[in-house]
């Protein structure tokens, strides 16, 4: 749902409306070719691409003396198509005309200074219609009354334009159109309320009229506005009224006298706004400078042919001309600045475990942070702990203006499960539940509700978009969100609340109007994103803006073929090529006189460099048709624009040529920036000779001046280095330089160039040549080369910081994975023993750091990382923090922004330009060996501990633990496992296990602890499990240093800091060494085995008294948790006379289970005997008192009558 601001209009009276921001508009002039040669309808694309089709203004030029307008049709959000057409009376075609175009989005508009823009529409029919006395039309004659949605304190500015063409018997342009259809504003009618609106069909035939729409402006007069466009170029605009004084096509032109002062003509878009002429009639502009615009009635000739006209008012709005403003929508950086972000003073809650991943430095953008979470689970940012920005991460004002679509509710509440495109829904509840939801491409989903009751999205136990990007997943939703039990990928904002439940992850980032509340263990890594139609950025889609035809000059000679360069633009100024392939029909076709190299139908990519020759002289007209993807067509000729109709070459018999000796052509190739002509890869050896007339030359030294030209929207701002026989001469490109050329036997000056920068050239000459051999007299010839281009030799290309560079594994650290580090390129000129093998590709990109800049370099490039070690690795891909930065716009030598690697390794930073330089190729450089990269997050998963007495779940001092078992994973800051962790990588190999008890760490307790050994193979690498089953907690060296109970006591994992080199554990940052907990917390006790003594009779079997016991902190007692140790009776060490009888077992409770036990028989003999039982080491003790528990336990056994002490009362043994 879009928001807007609510306004309080007047004192008495309470208007209310949707108001937006300063919308996106643009404005260019255009040509449209004559419909003789090019009867097809132009399509003009956007210089942007709008949220929906925008409302699109023309005001057509008086080129051509028929009545003529340029009509438009199919708009779109990408462009229109337009061509001029001429009402009946007419034959229908018509010669090239221009048009000045304004677009704009749809709505109400409130710029910063308060004024107010409405851009509206409706549709007229056949109910709404006027036409004159001499037309054939007898339909009843009316208007209908357009009421504006926002009321002006005064009259209105108001500029209108038919948008479709629904209303079509004819076949435009080899006929005229029928119904020819225009506006008509009833005189008078305007007011700060609305306006009375018709179709206009003037005084001509009927036809079949079908509802066309209507798009109108309206703004209050005034003049000096500006804003700035997205060049920040200053845009200053008025509206203003001619006031009633335009009058007819036989009255001649109307001028009207801008208010601001405009350094050049400014873009005007014009209406009229009265109907004080019964004949109708249209505008045309007829006079346009800095000062004036004048402005004509234009009247159709099917009922008669004067053309005089009564004055009519106009409405004009006057703008610096060709401008592109993509309106106030923010960046999405700035929407969706960290993976999570509030507005409207909003909190976000942070509870236990949780992990915000994002290049904030631990800074979230919210005013207010609660954060409830408690060591060892405390929420961390980027590994650190979170802290507020204390903004907002969007104003009131940016909020309200998203989305930049409008929801019309036109789409079901019940997502499919495969999802591709818009969804537009209106429910209180949306409910995204399925097991997963896959998206097949670019997705938006916008949610809104018409009821008192704000929506909510709830997403739960769902895998939404996790394989994807989430770039192809957009959710809007005015209202709340709720995430339970869910991984979601995708880009999401709400005006409301935003739940998310325990153990959630989203990846891409989450705006809030309202609370974010976060659940334990819950996880947001933070994708950085580009442009989001609809809620952020800039939306790109790739058009043709133009053909243009590229010449030096507009000489050309019958004995040589002009060069001409033809090109696919990709916007206005031509900086970027079009990438995809075109087609295009040239002009005039090749017949007897005129011929086409290699042909006159091309197809191409980009661009291409053609020839066209000429057999006979005089001037004549190129363009093209039929051009495929269809886009208007535009000339420049010497570096300038120049009508379409005066894209001329005046052909001369004789002529001067700049010729290729070494291919045998006229074609000066591709030249790298610093290098002659005749030095290394594309050495050619280039001359100077007249045709027509070359046997004049030989063996002379004749007068000639010489310049080059600089390409269309390129910069120049060094000579160019012309050198001919030793002789240099710096050309230059505002005036010729006077150069003597010496000719040889063949009528030939060689000549060589270099020029320092990036750009396209051509030379233009002037030779005089003698006009016989015996005569003094001259005749000077001309000519040019053709457009050739001069590329950088390549890019010097820098990652800046110490230890930037290893050559292998043992290199220095240079970054962890995930942190940035910056990258400056610079383009650079060719230098000599920089490429040895003559093929245009450096040697070693590290030899460039000393080669000079090459100026005026304009184009994106882009940044790429190569593998280098270890062998058979993964490319990782780089996170560009402001990928524009890498952007060259001609005054800039280099370019610098930070980068971070999401891999291990040693790589080779890739430079290369997004697009071929100007049809050259694409320009590439690199930096070798950076790193070295290593993971910046270790995870232990899957950790458990078996007491080494699971039923008891304890384990004794001295007594390995059953098993101790871990996984443990080499990660970077996106929790990707990193594959390349091998082959001298993987640093980490000495973890240690250590206890700690009521937060005091047990040191040097747990030993027998085995080094890591990862994994190698590249499929595996970077995920080592670990399973261990002798891992041991010790006790103290003597038995006097006796401790314990441990019964809730953690094993944690403990990784050196020097091993992980700054990385983290499980999220945590460390500071040093890590510890993480591996599972619950265990039972340790100190133990032994004690035998009591016994006596009985001598004919009965004695049992030998065992029991389990544990230091309870201070004295022994019994272990009833000891139901595992065992006891075999054949193990007792006793005498000989006796026997060993009972049975094997193990203890229950820390002693025999009733009626089990190991026996003794004398045998019938009596007295003291002494027996032992071989103990395992963890509860061996003391006995004997030396300080050191190595002993085994023992007792004495007496058979036959025992009396006792009599001065004993009571008797027992102590337990000692």
């Amino acid at each position: 749902m879009r928001k807007f601001t609510w306004l309080w209009l007047c004192l008495l009276l309470v208007s209310s409306f949707f108001a937006n921001a300063v919308p996106k508009v643009e404005g260019r002039f255009i040509e449209l070719q004559n419909t003789y040669d090019n009867p097809i309808w132009t399509t003009i694309n956007f210089s942007q691409a709008y949220d929906e089709p925008p409302a699109v203004f023309m005001l057509s030029t008086n080129q051509g003396s028929n009545p003529a307008i340029v009509k438009i049709r199919n708009v779109t959000r990408t462009g229109f198509e337009a061509l001029p057409l001429e009402p009946p009376g007419e034959d229908g075609e018509h010669i090239t005309m221009g048009a000045h175009y304004l677009a704009i989005e749809y709505g109400v508009h409130e710029f910063e200074d308060g004024l107010f823009m409405e851009v509206g529409k409706t549709t007229l029919d056949q109910s709404s219609l006027q036409y004159g006395s001499g037309s054939t039309f007898t339909l009843p004659q009316s208007y209908k009354r357009v009421n504006f949605d926002y009321e002006f304190s005064e009259r209105p500015v108001l500029v209108h334009s038919i948008q479709t063409l629904n209303s079509n018997d004819t076949n435009p342009p080899r006929d005229a159109l029928r119904p020819f259809l225009t506006v008509a504003i009833e005189s008078g009618s305007l007011d700060t309320q609305g306006v009375n609106m018709a179709l206009e069909a003037s005084e001509t035939q009927a036809g079949n009229i079908v509802p066309e729409t209507i798009a109108y402006l309206a703004v209050i007069e005034g003049s000096n506005r500006l804003f700035n466009d997205d060049d920040d170029k200053e845009i200053y605009w008025e509206a203003l009224f001619s006031g009633e004084r335009i009058d007819g096509w036989d009255d001649g032109c109307d001028d009207t006298f801008f208010n601001n002062n405009y350094s050049s003509s400014p873009l005007v878009a014009a209406s009229k706004i009265s109907r004080n002429g019964a004949d109708g009639g249209w505008l045309r502009s007829c006079r346009l400078n800095s000062s004036r615009l004048g402005l004509t009635v234009d009247e159709d000739r099917y009922n008669d042919s004067e053309r005089n006209h009564t004055v009519e008012e106009a409405a004009i709005i006057a703008m610096t001309s060709n401008f592109v403003f993509s309106g106030n929508s923010p960046s999405c950086e700035i929407v969706f600045p960290g993976a999570l972000a509030t507005f409207n003073s909003a909190p976000i809650r942070l509870v236990d475990g949780v992990i915000v991943d994002d290049p904030n430095g631990g800074v979230v953008q919210t005013e207010i942070l609660e954060d409830t979470s408690t060591e060892p689970n405390k929420a961390r940012c980027d590994g650190v702990q979170c802290i507020a920005s204390g903004v907002n991460a969007i104003t009131t004002a940016q909020a309200e203006g998203i989305p930049t679509i409008d929801n019309d509710g036109s789409s079901s509440p019940n997502l499919p499960s495969e999802l591709i495109g818009d969804y537009f829904i209106d429910a209180s509840l949306v409910q995204m539940v399925n097991t997963t939801y896959e998206v097949l491409g670019k997705t938006r989903i916008f949610i809104k509700s018409s009821s008192a009751v704000a929506p909510l999205l709830q997403i739960s136990n769902t895998q939404l978009n996790i394989s994807g990007s989430p770039s192809d997943l957009t959710i809007y939703v005015d209202g709340n969100i709720s995430i339970a039990n869910s991984n979601v990928t995708a880009y999401m904002m709400s005006t409301g609340t935003a739940i998310v439940g325990a153990a959630s992850k989203v990846r891409g980032a989450l705006t809030a109007g309202g609370d974010i509340d976060t659940g334990a263990q819950s996880e947001y890594l933070y994708v950085r994103p580009n442009n989001l139609a609809g809620i952020c950025g800039k939306e790109v889609i790739e058009t043709v803006n133009h053909y243009r035809f590229e010449l030096a000059d507009n000489k050309g000679s019958t004995c040589a073929a002009k060069p001409v360069t033809l090109k696919a633009c990709a916007n206005v100024s031509c900086s970027q090529l079009y990438s995809q392939p075109t087609s295009v029909d040239l002009l005039p076709a090749t017949d007897g006189n005129n011929t086409w190299l290699p042909s006159d139908s091309v197809t191409f990519t980009g661009q291409t460099d053609l020839q066209y020759a000429r057999s006979g002289g005089g001037n004549v007209k190129l363009a093209i048709t039929n051009p495929m993807p269809s886009s208007q067509f535009r000339c420049f000729i010497g570096g300038s624009e120049v009508g379409i109709e005066s894209c001329k070459v005046k052909f001369e018999k004789e002529g001067m040529v700049f010729r290729n000796l070494t291919d045998g052509d006229e074609t000066i190739v591709t030249q790298f920036a610093g290098k002659p002509s005749d030095a290394g890869v594309n050495a050619k050896t280039y001359v100077v000779e007249a045709c027509g007339n070359g046997n004049q030359l030989a063996n002379k030294t004749l007068d000639s001046r010489l310049k080059f030209n600089c390409g269309a929207g390129q910069s120049c701002t060094n000579s160019l280095l012309f050198n001919h026989q030793g002789d240099s001469y710096n050309l230059s490109t505002l005036s010729f330089s006077d150069i003597p050329l010496r000719f040889d036997a063949d009528s030939r000056a060689e000549f060589t160039i270099a020029y320092p920068d990036a750009g396209q050239l051509s030379i233009s000459g002037e030779l005089d040549v003698p006009i016989n051999p015996n005569s003094n007299k001259t005749t000077t010839l001309s000519g040019a080369s053709n457009q050739f281009v001069v590329r950088p030799f390549g890019f010097d290309v820098t990652a800046s910081g110490a230890n930037s560079q290893a050559l292998d594994a043992n290199g220095s650290l240079y970054r962890l994975t995930g942190e940035r580090f910056p990258v400056t390129v610079r383009p650079v000129q060719w230098q000599s023993g920089d490429d040895t093998n003559n093929d245009g590709v450096p040697d070693n990109y590290q030899n460039l750091r000393d080669n000079l800049v090459a100026k005026h370099y304009v184009g994106m490039v882009g940044v790429t990382a190569e593998n280098v070690i270890p062998a058979g690795g993964k490319d990782g891909v780089f996170d560009i923090d402001d990928e524009s930065a890498f952007k060259f716009e001609g005054n800039n030598t280099q370019v610098i922004s930070n980068i971070s690697y999401d891999q291990v390794g040693v790589i080779n930073v890739i430079v290369e330009s997004e697009n071929s330089y100007l049809g050259s190729g694409k320009v590439r450089g690199q930096a070798n060996n950076v790193g070295r990269f290593a993971p910046s997050d270790f995870s232990m998963k899957n950790a458990s501990i078996e007491p080494a007495c699971p039923s008891g779940d304890f384990t004794y001092f001295n007594q390995p633990f059953n098993t101790v078992t871990y996984t443990l994973v080499a990660e970077n800051h996106k929790n990707e496992v990193m594959r390349n962790y091998r082959a001298g990588f993987d640093k980490l190999y000495t973890p240690s296990l250590i206890a700690v008890h009521g937060g005091d760490e047990l040191e040097n307790r747990i030993i027998n602890v085995d080094s890591l050994s990862w994994p190698q193979n590249a499929l595996q690498a970077g995920e080592i499990k670990v399973t261990e089953s002798d891992v041991t907690f010790i006790r103290q060296t003597n038995a006097s240093q006796i401790d314990g109970p441990y019964d809730n006591t953690n094993i944690n994992l403990l990784l050196k800091a020097e091993q992980l080199e700054g990385a983290v554990l499980n999220g945590q940052p460390c500071g040093g060494d890590c510890s993480q907990t591996i599972a619950s917390p265990v039972k340790l006790r100190y133990g032994r085995l004690a035998l009591q003594d016994n006596y009985g009779p001598a004919n009965e079997e004695l049992l030998v008294p065992m029991t389990a016991q544990f230091w309870n902190g201070q004295g022994w007692a019994i272990n009833n948790l000891d139901n595992c140790s065992q006891y075999k009776y054949q193990s007792l060490s006793y005498p000989s006379d006796l026997t060993v009888t009972g049975n094997n077992g193990q203890l229950n409770s820390g002693g025999y289970k009733s009626g089990e036990g190991i026996e003794v028989d004398a045998n019938g003999n009596t007295g003291s005997y002494s027996v032992s039982y071989p103990a395992p080491d963890w509860l061996l003790w003391d006995w004997n008192g030396d300080n050191a528990a190595d002993e085994n336990p023992s007792a004495t056994l007496k058979f036959g009558t025992f009396r006792g002490n009599d001065r004993i009362i009571y008797w027992r043994e102590q337990l000692n």
